[in-house]
């Protein structure tokens, strides 16, 4: 064989196979979803945030674990008088069968001003191997806060590191 042709089959076996052996993809094991509902006639007192997780194979001894950026604090949703705070070691879910659907529906007390991301990971155990799966929340405000002047609303840039 003559150098050209061993130069471009080594190109495409890079190419082929050097993006799938860098790719790191979450099992999916189980499916994360998120979702802020909005109120309506059918819904009047709707959480402030909804987390849906779905199984794609059996888990048991399984865990949702947040963690939440200071000035942030998560609460179940329920009426005023019985509200609970998330718990610190986590919720414990127990065994989810496969396809079986977990609701969890949240309140998200943020401070006035700022923003941040409430992660939530899930572990648990399929079969013989530890299932870690999680996703990330926006919460809050993000940026500056906007200035009126003349009756426009006007967003200062927001770099707090200047630019090189």
């Amino acid at each position: 064989m003559n150098k050209p042709v061993l130069h471009g089959l080594a190109i495409i076996a890079a190419l082929t196979l050097g993006p799938t052996a860098l790719a790191t993809e979450p099992d999916g094991n189980v499916i994360i979803r998120y979702g802020w509902p909005e109120k309506s006639d059918t819904n009047p007192n709707p959480p402030g945030l909804r987390l849906t997780l779905t199984a794609v194979v059996p888990l048991t001894a399984a865990r949702l674990t947040a963690t939440h950026p200071a000035g942030f604090d998560l609460n179940f949703h329920s009426p005023p008088s019985a509200a609970a705070v998330w718990p610190r070691e986590g919720l414990e879910l127990g065994a989810i069968a496969a396809g079986q659907t977990v609701v969890v529906d949240l309140d998200v007390v943020k401070p006035a001003k700022g923003s941040g991301v409430v992660g939530f990971v899930l572990e648990a155990t399929a079969g013989d191997h530890v299932v870690r799966e999680g996703v990330g929340v926006p919460v809050g405000v993000p940026g500056p806060e906007p200035v009126e002047r003349d009756g426009v609303v006007e967003y200062p840039a927001g770099r707090e590191v200047p630019a090189p």
